[in-house]
């Protein structure tokens, strides 16, 4: 399937703990692809903490995206099924575009993952 090209968040009401931000860029840093939303979030809280002078770990960060794209994509899509969404607090449902045409979609409900087919309709 090689990488994922694109990514579409169709519903999203998700948060993480701020640890668990920090715990997953710090020990996955070399495995995560190229574009990612955690990556976003610790740089976010790092800014942060340049204000404070602490970078906490512990409160909660809004998720509002799911990127999960580009170099490195394809061979960590299972850290993302297996060690990132079970972190997610709340409900989202992602559709992923992989550089072949697959396409997969992803629930996500208080970090237990369903993957589900994708149908395309024009009504």
């Amino acid at each position: 399937m090689g990488e994922i090209i694109a990514h579409k968040v169709l519903s999203c009401d998700a948060c993480m703990s701020e640890k668990d931000v920090i715990e997953l860029a710090t020990l996955y840093e070399d495995e995560l692809p190229e574009i990612n939303f955690i990556t976003t979030l610790y740089n976010n809280l790092k800014k942060r903490s340049k204000l404070n002078n602490k970078l906490s770990d512990s409160g909660i960060v809004t998720v509002f995206e799911f990127s999960w794209d580009g170099v490195n994509s394809g061979d960590s899509y299972n850290l993302l099924l297996t060690g990132v969404y079970p972190k997610i607090k709340g409900y989202a449902e992602v559709v992923y575009v992989w550089e072949d045409g697959t396409i997969n979609g992803v629930k996500v409900n208080n970090g237990n993952i369903k993957q589900c087919k994708v149908e395309h309709r024009l009504v």
